[in-house]
């Protein structure tokens, strides 16, 4: 993780990370469709989806 991500996560604190985390992956889901599968991270930059990005 990048130092700005760190910052982040101390600032929001981890159960709000885990919140974040939990509704991105809920939405993701729910959806039939998914415009640019693939293409586009639905939230860029966010520590949660740190993996996903790099």
């Amino acid at each position: 993780m990048k130092q700005k991500d760190i910052d982040y996560i101390n600032e929001e604190g981890l159960d709000t990370i885990r919140q974040h985390a939990k509704e991105f992956i809920a939405k993701r889901e729910a959806l039939a469709y998914i415009a640019n599968d693939g293409k586009q991270t639905l939230i860029r930059g966010h520590p949660s989806l740190g993996v996903e990005e790099e």
